[in-house]
C-alpha cells in the first residue's frame, strides 16, 4: 500500500488493520492516511464499533435463555384488562383465541 492510497482503497484493508495483520509498511501507510483524513478516521471508528456490537450480539445469542424466575411477570391488572377486552361485546374472538380481527376493509 502506498502513501497515495485513496479512501476507497483504504476501506479494503480495515479488517486486516483491526486484526493487526497488515505488513508493517502497509500499516504505516494506512495510519499515515488515517492521520490526515478525518472521514477515514471516523469510518474506522464506526467500523470498530460495528465489529464490537456484532461480537456482543453474537455472544448474547450463545448464552442460555434467561431464567424464568428472573423474567418479570405482567401485572395482574394488565392481564385482566386484556381478558376483558377479548370478551367485550363486538369481539369476534372467543376467550383464549387471540386478539379480535380487524373489520374487513370497505
Amino acid at each position: 500500500m502506498s502513501q497515495n492510497e485513496t479512501c476507497r482503497e483504504i476501506t479494503a484493508f480495515l479488517d486486516e488493520y483491526c486484526e493487526n495483520r497488515l505488513a508493517q509498511s502497509a500499516q504505516r501507510a494506512f495510519e499515515a492516511h488515517i492521520a490526515q483524513c478525518p472521514d477515514c478516521l471516523r469510518f474506522l471508528a464506526s467500523y470498530r464499533t460495528t465489529r464490537e456490537l456484532g461480537r456482543q450480539a453474537l455472544s448474547g445469542a450463545t448464552r442460555a435463555s434467561p431464567d424464568p424466575e428472573s423474567t418479570p411477570t405482567p401485572p395482574e391488572r394488565l392481564i385482566q384488562a386484556i381478558l376483558r377486552a377479548k370478551t367485550a361485546p363486538g369481539s369476534d374472538s372467543p376467550p383464549g383465541q387471540g386478539l379480535p380481527r380487524p373489520p374487513p376493509r370497505g
